[in-house]
């Protein structure tokens, strides 16, 4: 992992220590080569430290919203969906 710029030092820097906790967890993930569901509260910023690491990563970011009435078909329908999509762009 590196930083490609030095915006992106400033915005780990913007960061609570909460987030930088959160972006640490997600560090410890991808060095594992685990997956992780993130659930928690609206509105404190999951999305926004996904896409910040993501950035860090040049990697693609593939979110799922979710919420406590989705089955697990979601998974299964939305990445059948994404792969024709990912297809037909090339």
């Amino acid at each position: 992992m590196q930083f490609n710029n030095i915006s992106e030092i400033e915005k780990i820097n913007s960061l609570t220590n909460h987030q930088k906790q959160y972006i640490l967890f997600l560090v410890c993930v991808w060095l594992s080569k685990s997956k992780v569901i993130i659930k928690g509260d609206t509105a404190i910023e999951k999305t926004h430290c996904l896409e910040l690491f993501s950035e860090m990563l040049g990697s693609d970011l593939l979110i799922y919203q979710m919420n406590q009435d989705l089955t697990s078909t979601i998974f299964t329908v939305q990445s059948v969906l994404n792969e024709d999509l990912n297809e037909k762009r090339n």
